[in-house]
């Protein structure tokens, strides 16, 4: 036998109506603060995910209060602010100057570096470290 999930909501469809302590499971949480979007039963998952909504879970069960989704939704003063410089604000030094031309010196020191460690280096011991061999002593077998 199946049972309507949303039998609660449709009893008191306005969030008015939860106190703000009340348990709602996250599909409860959904159809009764975003019952046409713009956040999904998935988009509740990925903030418990992110730790961004408070939840409860009993017996594998996923429960939240409507105290927590407005507070979810709620705008925040801590998001990221855009810092100047990634806007593209920062003041360039003069007109077709470019960070490419200290990018590209690095890359020619780097090559010249790799082309000087790739060389061969240059024999460090004498041409021969074996002891000279004796001259053969020739002898007659008479």
């Amino acid at each position: 036998m199946s049972q309507d999930k949303l039998i609660r909501v449709k009893s008191r469809p306005n969030p008015d109506q939860w106190g703000d302590d009340e348990v709602l499971t996250l599909v409860e949480a959904t159809a009764l603060f975003f019952p046409e979007g713009p956040l999904t039963l998935s988009s509740l998952r990925s903030a418990v995910a992110a730790g961004t909504l408070e939840i409860a879970r009993v017996a594998g069960k996923d429960l939240t209060t409507p105290r927590a989704i407005r507070k979810l939704v709620r705008p925040s003063c801590r998001a990221a602010k855009p810092s100047p410089l990634a806007s593209g604000l920062e003041k360039t030094k003069a007109f077709g100057s470019s960070s490419t031309e200290e990018s590209k010196s690095a890359q020619v020191a780097a090559e010249t570096t790799l082309r000087a460690l790739r060389k061969r280096s240059k024999a460090t011991s004498a041409e021969s470290t074996q002891p000279p061999s004796a001259r053969p002593t020739l002898v007659s077998s008479r």
